[in-house]
């Protein structure tokens, strides 16, 4: 499980390998936003809507290294990550 703020402008907290779900633990909401996954070519495999408190599913995705973007209306934050 992957778990951070999604005060974006707060440190974030990491638990890495992330297995199915990435979950977003709401401090000071500034989502809705978008959430976007990319392979570490720089390929964007998913993107979604960013809510507060729903999981991000990457169930789908194949093992490797990753990038989360999340973006509010006030800014992007970009959070490694490894599903096993």
């Amino acid at each position: 499980m992957l778990l951070f703020s999604t005060s974006i402008r707060t440190a974030a907290q990491i638990v890495s390998p992330v297995n199915s779900d990435v979950h977003v633990a709401s401090v000071v909401p500034q989502l809705p936003g978008r959430d976007d996954i990319y392979g570490i070519d720089g390929r964007q495999l998913q993107s979604g809507d960013a809510e507060a408190d729903h999981p991000i599913h990457i169930s789908q995705l194949p093992a490797g290294s990753y990038i989360l973007r999340l973006q509010s209306a006030s800014e992007t934050r970009a959070f490694p990550f490894v599903k096993p």
